[in-house]
């Protein structure tokens, strides 16, 4: 785990005068609203911190939720960076320009953890059966309360990062409603329904994720359905960005229902 030390300042002017200012321009004979004491800025200024700090983890851009994986030969290295909220603190000191009263200094520490793994197949047995208490003590050192959905979250991050994705404009030249469009996967017969009641004529993106360890070329059935029940096919798609027109049985200029081209302009 690395530590960074950060820090922020902010000026700060009295609540009363920033209340208050244009009330005492646009009438002087009124009394000058008390002060803040120095106390009672302090407050503020923690009270600030607190809220500042706490919406830094949000903020951050690999923070827990959203973790850096990069693969290393055949494993894989996750890190995040989170704010540490306890090691927050704060000073004030006197402001040296005009309507800057104060100035306030936030310094709190940034706790940057790492995870290395040989394989997704070893961070799926490390937490296979086990409960968040027996996870605390499976991880060497471990300081994180929630030990458990931290390496769930490497997990699902690391097979995010070993997946293989292909991109595929769909056009409808069928002459009717398509009910439904799905893959599957050839190697292993899952089947994911990509699009429902795709209209006549219409252009739709479909973005399709499988495992990397997966071999991609030939490697999946596209496959649709027409609203009347009109069929078509393609058993050896493979993972790639392309076009997929779905072709009406008149306009069928090879054995399939499937062309790789986009149809011309209209």
């Amino acid at each position: 785990m690395q530590l960074i030390k950060k820090s922020a300042l902010f000026a700060l002017v009295l609540s009363s005068a920033l209340i208050c200012g244009q009330q005492v321009q646009a009438a002087k004979p009124s009394a000058a609203p008390a002060q803040e004491t120095t106390l009672e800025v302090k407050a503020k200024l923690d009270a600030f911190a607190k809220s500042y700090v706490a919406r830094a983890n949000d903020t951050l851009k690999n923070n827990r939720q959203n973790m850096s994986v990069t693969k290393q030969g055949k494993g894989y290295v996750a890190r995040y960076t989170e704010v540490d909220a306890s090691t927050m603190t704060t000073e004030i000191y006197p402001g040296k320009g005009p309507g800057c009263e104060y100035v306030g200094h936030i310094v709190y520490l940034e706790k940057v953890y790492e995870c290395t793994g040989k394989t997704i197949a070893e961070l799926e047995a490390a937490i296979e059966g086990k409960t968040k208490e027996e996870m605390v003590d499976a991880v060497s050192s471990s300081t994180l309360v929630d030990t458990l959905g931290y390496v769930q979250g490497l997990l699902a991050a690391a097979k995010a990062a070993n997946n293989q994705t292909g991109y595929y404009t769909l056009y409808n030249k069928t002459g009717e409603t398509v009910k439904e469009v799905s893959i599957t996967i050839n190697a292993t017969g899952e089947k994911f329904v990509m699009a429902t009641d795709v209209p006549a004529d219409a252009v739709k993106v479909i973005v399709f994720s499988m495992d990397g360890a997966l071999e991609g070329h030939n490697a999946l059935t596209f496959a649709f359905t027409t609203e009347s029940g009109y069929e078509g096919s393609f058993a050896t798609l493979s993972i790639e960005t392309a076009p997929i027109t779905m072709l009406s049985a008149d306009a069928m200029t090879g054995a399939t229902q499937i062309s790789f081209f986009a149809p011309a302009a209209e």
